[in-house]
Order: C-alpha cells, then structure tokens, then sequence
C-alpha cells in the first residue's frame, strides 16, 4: 500500500472544524476558497444548512480540497450541529425536545432491489429526485404497489415502486411538479429549469449567428476558436455569447461588425462546412469523408462533430480547409441526391 496511488479516492481524509457559530462557519469557508482556490472542487461544494440539510437532518459547510495525495474534505460546523450529526434524535432528546414529528421518514422499495428513505410527506417528485435528478426530466409517472400514478402522489411508507420514462427526451423537469415536491427537490428543479432556459437560449443565439457566419464558410465559431478567441472571450465564454445573442444582449449586427473589422472571411478563413441531418443509418460518415477527399489532393477535414438523440436521428458537421467553389458545388449535387439526408447546408 505504500506506493498506491490514492488520487481516485473520494475524501481520503475528512476534517471537521467546530466553530461557535454558522456566521463563523461561512466566515471560514470563504477564507479557505480564497486562500486555496486552485485546489478547491467547486462541484463537490456542499451547503448542508438549514432547509438544505441532508433528508436525515445531517447539517454542514463541505469543501473539498483536491491535493497531490488524493482528495481532503473540510466540514465547517457548530457544536448544535456537530451534536446532532453524532447523535441523531438522541442529542434532542436530551435537550428536552420531544416533538421529533419531523425527522419521520419512510422507506420505499424499487423494482432493481434499492432502497430510498424519504420524508413523510414525499411524493413521487421526490422520490424520483431522490433516485437521480436527470432521471426526474424523463419521468412521466410511478407505479406503487403494481398500480400506476401520477407523480405528483404522496408516496405510502414500505411502497415498492418502479419510475416510468417518457418517449420524449426532456432537458428539464416539468415546472408544474414545483408545486408538488418538498423544499429541497423544489431547489434542485429551480436549478435544472435555470440550466435548461441557459440552453435553449443559447441555442438560439447560435442558430440566429448561422446567418452572420455561413457566408465565412463556418456554422459554428467554436470551430474557428483561436481566430475569434477575443470576441469569445469578450463575453466570457462562447457558450457566454451564444446566451447574449440568444436573449437579444448581443446582436448579429454587432457580432458581425466585429468580424468584418477582423477581416474573418471565406478568403481568409478557407473553409467550408458540410453539415447534414437524418435517420443514423450505417456509413454515412466514411461515405462524406470519401466524397470530400475525392476532391482533390489538398483538401482536408479540419474537424468533425457529431450529434446524436434518443430518436435514432444524427446532425454531423465537417469542416473542411481548401475546398474550390467548384468541389463545394459538386459535394451539394452528391449530397442531394443522398435519400439519407433530410436536412443539408454546404457553406
């Protein structure tokens, strides 16, 4: 065991700092994110106070430091917190309080053998949640007891239950189930319908710039990055500006102005993108990148991307550097004639 390397373990040792109060708490966890933040895990930062605490009543600030000798997790908590995390009920108890309605919960059991404990109150929305948040996006309902539900119903103590998924792949969870869930899920929903409006938003933004950048022979300024990288970075990230020119902060115009100003064209840039869409059927990318190259000796395929949905269909785009505008002409003949394709663009 001395030589083995331990980077892979999750928090291979766990610190726990007492401090008198949750102000000093926070206090601390800021001073510890400023003063080591290049090794901080922003994504494993978790906030397990007040109506945030874990469903068991488990309460505290985690920050997880990522070192050379594996991963160090610092707990920040008060002694009331501290107490309870070692004693559960009992350290209540003690304190004379008997109203522990609260921290009741009830077990459920799913069809591949798992075992969920939830609040008293919870629904399906949260026992879904419970089981996996991306999971909550495709549920459609829930079957107790061999009986299906809606999931908005409370979930009855010891139910055996199986989690039924859509046909149609969602990013998000439907909003209405905010109304149906226990506070903590309701947070998580919040977050992903944040995630999925940044999306679509962007998306849009991107599609609305196709219009500025086809005439420059590209889709997508993510594949001419490192001419672009000041007007990306202008905006914070890429997907940063495709989300301002989604939301109407940013307009085309002004995207392409900066372009122009650049002198980011065709001539400059030489390139062309292929970019088709359809049912994925066996061969499509070897018979484009076949039909590219017989184009000549000097072209070449700068890059491909490649994007698939759970309804069997593909986009793939292709860019391609030193293509003539007479092999670009003769890629869109071969390609409309493909019964594969549904949708194509050769720019």
């Amino acid at each position: 065991m001395g030589s083995a390397d331990t980077r892979g373990i999750d928090d291979l040792v766990s610190i726990r700092v007492i401090l008198p109060t949750l102000d000093d708490c926070y206090l601390a966890n800021g001073l510890l994110h400023i003063n080591l933040g290049e090794i901080v895990d922003y994504s494993r930062f978790d906030e397990f106070v007040g109506a945030n605490a874990r469903v068991n009543g488990y309460s505290a600030l985690q920050t997880t430091l990522e070192t050379n000798q594996g991963s160090l997790e610092v707990a920040l908590v008060t002694p009331q917190m501290e107490e309870f995390n070692r004693w559960g009920v009992v350290s209540l108890l003690r304190r004379g309080e008997r109203d522990l309605e609260h921290f009741t919960l009830k077990s459920a059991f799913g069809s591949d053998g798992k075992v969920l404990f939830l609040p008293k109150l919870a629904t399906g929305v949260d026992l879904v949640c419970a089981m996996g948040s991306r999971l909550l996006a495709n549920a459609n309902a829930i079957k107790i007891d061999n009986r299906e539900f809606p999931l908005t119903v409370v979930v009855p103590n010891a139910a055996r239950f199986e989690v039924i998924l859509g046909n149609e792949a969602r990013i998000a969870p439907l909003p209405e189930l905010l109304d149906y869930c226990l506070p903590a899920t309701k947070r998580i929903i919040l977050g992903q319908l944040e995630v999925a409006e940044r999306y679509e938003l962007a998306s849009k933004g991107k599609k609305i710039l196709e219009g500025v950048l086809s005439p420059r022979g590209i889709l997508d300024l993510g594949d001419v990055e490192g001419v672009v990288r000041d007007l990306i970075y202008s905006h914070g990230s890429l997907e940063g500006l495709y989300l301002k020119v989604g939301s109407g902060v940013v307009s085309r115009e002004e995207v392409a102005h900066w372009l122009d100003a650049h002198g980011i064209t065709k001539d400059r840039l030489k390139l062309t993108t292929v970019r088709v869409a359809g049912l994925d059927q066996p061969g499509i990318l070897d018979d484009l990148i076949h039909l590219i190259r017989r184009q000549g000796d000097g072209v070449n395929i700068k890059g491909i991307d490649l994007q698939g949905g759970d309804d069997n269909r593909f986009t793939l785009r292709l860019v391609v550097e030193q293509l003539e505008s007479s092999s670009e002409e003769a890629i869109r003949v071969e390609i409309g004639k493909d019964s594969r394709f549904d949708e194509w663009v050769v720019v």
